[in-house]
């Protein structure tokens, strides 16, 4: 079987500004099992100045917990610092490879690190634009397996302000591409997951979604501040539900209609308010992304916005690790297979 789609993921920036980068890398590998979370661990911010201090921020140190305690008013008043990015030559190497069987049964064989450039599954093209890819140029048997790669960050993640820069994005039949996070330690979903980027096959509108413990939800009377539209509610993934999600209501954010805009940028700002998302295709990035100096304030409403006020975030997301990956078929596309138009292959 030679499918004919487009496998490619090609990420010019990934960012993350703000917030609180725990001092511990994830263990290599598969899954971190027991991850130990320092606790103790700061990032540097610029604060708004106290009543009485010179004009100007004043850089200090702050905790998580002082982080999220901050008020609209000083997260507004806040200039955004680059506490980590992931881009050019140097991409790669705040990732580990994921080469365990996939969790949500795809006919994919991810491969590490050696195998993945020796292939061509990871790559940086002539401009020196990173990317990644399925294997697709094989024929194979009907259920076969296809090498691809999954990469999750070294670093772990509690809040903060993350910006994701992508040249081009995979789609296709039986593709199933993603950038999401996922709770560094303990089982599935027990400390959280947030989808960011996501969809399968023929999808042009990118799907956003957090998946929790019982208790977590979307607030449908917040359902005036954001664009997009509401999926399911109920976050519970507990048994294996699909999490509460907010499709987004561009139908050039996902798949090929996003890669003939030009690609594009999607944003997302976890905070004490809760999670919110943005999208621009490439022509509509906002001036303060290009120059390195976002201001969320500015942005309008979000995409998707998931309130804290009925999901303590706190209490279901613990430290997060950043995932991109490319699966083939998996158990989203099982369940949608005969609902989905194949006529665009």
């Amino acid at each position: 079987m030679r499918l004919l789609t487009h496998y490619l993921w090609g990420a010019t920036l990934v960012a993350r500004f703000g917030g609180h980068v725990l001092a511990q890398e994830a263990p290599s590998g598969g899954l971190p099992a027991t991850s130990s979370v320092v606790s103790s661990s700061h990032a540097v911010q610029s604060a708004p100045p106290a009543a009485g201090e010179p004009d100007g921020p004043k850089r200090v140190m702050y905790s998580q917990k002082e982080l999220l305690s901050w008020t609209r008013h000083e997260r507004r008043a806040l200039e955004w610092e680059v506490q980590i990015a992931y881009e050019g030559e140097t991409f790669f190497d705040g990732w580990n490879w994921f080469t365990e069987d996939d969790p949500s049964n795809g006919l994919v064989n991810y491969v590490g690190r050696s195998k993945a450039f020796s292939d061509g599954l990871a790559f940086w093209t002539k401009d020196g634009v990173p990317g990644i890819q399925a294997e697709h140029w094989a024929t194979t048997d009907v259920g076969a397996h296809r090498n691809s790669v999954r990469i999750t960050t070294k670093s772990l993640f509690e809040g903060g302000l993350f910006i994701i820069d992508m040249a081009l994005m995979p789609w296709g039949c039986g593709v199933w591409p993603a950038f999401w996070t996922l709770g560094a330690d303990g089982a599935w979903p027990e400390t959280g997951e947030i989808d960011i980027i996501e969809g399968v096959q023929a999808n042009t509108n990118n799907q956003m979604s957090i998946h929790s413990m019982p208790g977590c939800a979307i607030n449908s009377s917040t359902e005036d501040l954001y664009t997009g539209y509401m999926g399911n509610l109920d976050c519970d993934s507990s048994n294996g539900g699909s999490g509460c999600s907010i499709i987004s209501n561009s139908d050039s954010s996902f798949g090929m209609p996003f890669n003939e805009a030009g690609g594009g940028v999607f944003a997302m700002l976890w905070d004490n308010d809760g999670i919110r998302m943005w999208n621009w295709n490439r022509a509509q990035i906002p001036s303060d992304i290009n120059n390195s100096t976002p201001s969320p304030s500015t942005w309008g409403l979000p995409v998707g916005t998931w309130d804290a006020s009925i999901c303590d975030l706190s209490s279901f997301f613990k430290a997060q690790i950043l995932t991109l990956n490319v699966n083939i078929c998996g158990d989203w596309i099982y369940n949608t297979w005969d609902r989905e138009p194949l006529s665009h292959f």
